[in-house]
């Protein structure tokens, strides 16, 4: 990096990440958006432990963020790697919208074979219900093996969970029963009793880190259940 540092989307903020040493610089912050001059040495002897959630106070980066005008944030999801400090985009979010007043935020992105879409598609309306309609959602199949697997899921299974998952939420939040039948999940007229601030739902972000990703997106069935996003 030429002796600067860099914001970095991951998850994981106020942390000072390890680089190669410049001429008076060893560090940068990983805060999330955008390139600025890497910051002095630390008082402290540098480590390259993470850093606990609990000092990480959720919420008051994302406040200095919206007091200069950021329009959006998103928080990535990773479980047992330093690649991100919040395995629980949900939890994290709850303190966003808490603690912010205009700012858009949401997960970039939630890995659905992760989840149970019952459950999540309640998390998306007490999360946009919380924030009176600041909610972006993101969703994707999981880019790392590793991380599917720590949780017993079969990486090749990991795109048709996707999809099932995604036409069952998509349903949950746009109608008041979840009824259906699939592979992975079947729901017999189960009620839905909370329901998203924007209608039908939030705005839909898609991960694309693969060809294949990319075409999923772009396909008149996906494109229509984002219709209300100009960013997907």
């Amino acid at each position: 990096l030429h002796g600067r540092g860099c914001f970095v989307g991951y998850g994981r903020h106020q942390v000072a990440l390890r680089l190669r040493r410049p001429r008076s610089y060893t560090q940068a912050y990983a805060t999330g958006h955008r390139t600025v001059p890497a910051m002095p040495p630390p008082k402290k002897p540098f480590t390259n432990r993470p850093m606990p959630v609990g000092a990480q106070v959720p919420g008051l980066l994302q406040k200095a963020y919206e007091r200069h005008g950021f329009h959006m944030y998103h928080l990535a999801e990773h479980h047992s790697t330093p690649l991100g400090m919040a395995p629980s985009p949900s939890v994290f979010l709850a303190a966003v919208a808490r603690l912010t007043r205009s700012m858009r935020f949401g997960p970039m992105v939630y890995a659905l074979p992760l989840y149970h879409p019952l459950r999540l598609v309640q998390e998306i309306c007490m999360l946009d219900q919380m924030s009176r309609g600041r909610l972006d959602l993101g969703f994707g199949r999981g880019a790392s093996p590793i991380e599917l697997d720590y949780f017993g899921r079969d990486y090749e299974e990991a795109e048709p969970i996707y999809r099932e998952f995604l036409d069952l939420i998509v349903m949950g939040l746009t109608q008041q029963r979840l009824d259906g039948k699939g592979k992975y999940y079947s729901f017999d007229d189960v009620p839905i009793l909370m329901e998203p601030v924007q209608k039908p739902y939030p705005q839909m972000w898609y991960g694309a880190h693969l060809p294949e990703s990319a075409a999923r997106a772009a396909r008149p069935a996906e494109k229509s259940r984002s219709s209300n996003s100009p960013a997907t």
